[in-house]
Formats: C-alpha cells, sequence, structure tokens
C-alpha cells in the first residue's frame, strides 16, 4: 500500500461516513475534510511501494523481511532529471544476519515505472531491469556473478549483476572501509552524487568514498531519455535479512550551479542533518538562514554556503552559487 492509496482510502472512508444523512453541517464538515487531506497530499512526498516493501513510518521503507524469498521495491513518484546534478543522502540497514545473511539492497534508475518489481535471490531484486543503472550493496557471494567474499558496492547497468561482464562499470570494492561485514544491524549512511557535466557518479558508504564510474547515463543506458524512475531494491533468497532504508524529507541537495531569472524566487536545499542544524550565508534575501531549505531571492549572481553537521556526525560546509540570467528581449 501507497502513501497515495492510503490517503485515498481515508478520503473515501470520509466521504462513506458523512454522506449518510446530508444536511449543510455534515457537507461543510465534509468539505473541510477533505479540503485537509488535499492539503496534506500537496505536501507529501510520495514512494510507490512493490512486491514484500512496506512502510514502517518515520520516513523509513522495509524492503524485505527475514523470509525466504523476498522481493521489495520503492519508487519515488517524481522522476529525477540526468541533464541537471544530483545528490542524494539516505540511511540503509542491511539487517544483522551475517553468516546467513542476504542479500542486499540496490539504489536504481530505470524507466519501467513506479511498479516495477524484479527478481528474488542473488538478483537483488534488480537482475530483469535491462534498461537501468544500478549500484548494488551486496552482502551474499554468489560466485558465479564474481562477488568477492567480504560485502561489497558495484556500479551496474542493465539488469546485469555479473562482475566478470562489460556491463559492471566500477568495482566490486569492499562496501565499509573498516570491515568486511556490514549486516550488523546498525544504519548506514549512504550517499549518491551524479555530477552531469562531468557525467561522473559517485558512491559513498558512513561518509567516506567508495567507488565511481564515468559513463553518459543519458544516452549510453537510456538512449537519450534524461527523465528516469529512480528507488531501491531489495530480496532475499535461500538466506535472508530484514534490510530498509530511510529516506529524509531533504533527501536531494541543491546542485552547484542554479539558476534563476531577474525578480524571481529559487528553493535551496542543504541535504540532511543529524542535528538539524544549518547556517545559510549570506543570510540577505533568504526566508531563513537556519533551515535545511530556504527559498533565495537574489537580486545579482550569488553564492550561499551552508554549514551543518552531516548524517554522520561530521561537520560539513556546501555552496551553491545562484546565477541570475539576463532576460533577452
Amino acid at each position: 500500500l501507497t502513501k497515495k492509496s492510503a490517503r485515498n482510502a481515508a478520503s473515501s472512508k470520509a466521504f462513506n461516513s458523512l454522506s449518510s444523512g446530508v444536511d449543510m453541517k455534515n457537507i461543510t464538515l465534509f468539505l473541510s475534510v477533505v479540503l485537509l487531506l488535499i492539503s496534506s497530499m500537496a505536501k507529501s512526498q510520495d514512494y510507490f511501494l512493490n512486491g514484500n516493501a512496506i512502510a514502517t513510518g518515520n520516513n523509513c521503507y522495509q524492503l524485505t523481511d527475514i523470509w525466504n524469498n523476498q522481493n521489495g521495491t520503492v519508487w519515488y513518484a517524481d522522476l529525477i532529471n540526468l541533464v541537471e546534478d544530483f545528490d542524494i543522502t539516505f540511511y540503509m540497514n542491511l539487517g544483522n544476519q551475517d553468516a546467513n545473511g542476504a542479500d542486499g539492497i540496490c539504489f536504481v534508475l530505470q524507466n519501467l515505472g513506479n511498479d516495477a518489481l524484479g527478481t528474488s535471490g542473488g538478483g537483488l531484486g534488480y537482475q530483469t531491469f535491462t534498461t537501468s543503472l544500478g549500484i548494488e550493496f551486496d552482502t551474499w557471494q554468489n560466485t558465479e556473478s564474481g562477488d568477492p567474499s567480504y560485502d561489497h558496492i558495484a556500479i551496474e547497468k542493465n539488469g546485469d549483476i555479473n562482475h566478470n561482464t562489460g556491463n559492471n562499470l566500477s568495482g566490486p570494492v569492499q562496501m565499509s572501509a573498516f570491515n568486511a561485514n556490514t549486516e550488523g544491524g546498525q544504519n548506514h549512511v549512504v550517499q549518491i552524487k551524479w555530477d552531469a557535466s562531468a557525467q561522473l557518479i559517485q558512491v559513498y558508504y558512513d561518509c567516506i568514498f567508495r567507488t565511481q564510474a564515468t559513463i553518459d547515463i543519458a544516452n549510453e543506458i537510456f538512449n537519450g531519455q534524461s527523465y528516469v524512475y529512480w528507488g531501491f531494491t531489495a530480496a532475499t533468497g535461500g538466506a535472508t535479512n530484514v534490510q530498509t532504508v530511510c529516506l529524509e524529507p531533504n533527501i536531494f541537495a541543491s546542485a552547484s550551479q542554479l539558476q534563476a531569472c531577474p525578480g524571481t524566487t529559487i528553493q535551496l536545499n542543504a541535504g540532511p542533518s543529524i542535528l538539524g542544524d544549518y547556517v545559510w550565508t549570506p543570510s540577505a534575501g533568504l526566508t531563513d538562514p537556519s533551515i535545511a531549505n530556504p527559498v533565495a531571492n537574489p537580486s545579482i549572481t550569488t553564492t550561499y554556503t551552508v554549514d551543518f553537521t552531516n548524517l554522520c556526525g561530521l561537520p560539513q560546509s556546501s555552496s551553491v552559487t545562484v546565477t541570475i540570467e539576463d532576460l533577452v528581449s
């Protein structure tokens, strides 16, 4: 059940209860409830859940439970534009089963839609996506696919999880810089950064760089299509784990370069903070320099710097330059 489905069910329930014995008071109350639901829908971020995936609250989604042959996906409602930079930071939990834990989670870009569901087991819920880019966080050694003995990260394309083929773009590398096992039941911070101009995708695990690949994703994978779906897949097979992702409301950080027309506003976003502490400078022209996503109204090209504590508890400083474009008559 998606968030949207739950809200639609609530709206239907409200209508059924209010439409019996209708009078002006009930009609007024009914309209108030509908307006409240519409307002809630407009402010929410929608994720579409498939297979065994469930929402567990607090922006977290369980992709698989501790059962055999589970398969779950979570897709964001809005498409991502590969012509623009993106910077996504989230929590990932790969479960607490080590020797009998499997199979892992993938971050995926795909064009199949928000109901896409792959294969269980070693396919990581991603294997059948023949037009896609996947970043696997693999916790099980499938030797026939060239997996190393340690939990690992690899960047792949077109649903091919075999590291011995040309579809393997980067890796596999050890997932954690310090530990061969990542199934300790803890949340880990993952950051995916895409530099559109350099055509470079990078992966950070617990705020430490792990691997990268240079590829023209839109043209080499999606045949020139720049808007694609993004989200997460996970699977279990003969071995299992409870595997989850937690996606902060401000999961997207602003690109380092933004454009705006004179006299218009543009929203900035620093990305998630473990403490919720933000200091934007200069503060002039910002609606609130102490929040993650202030609205800026610069009259000239301005570089804004934000200092905050990232999800690893480390101080971080990022800059966003808003270039004011001259109007062409």
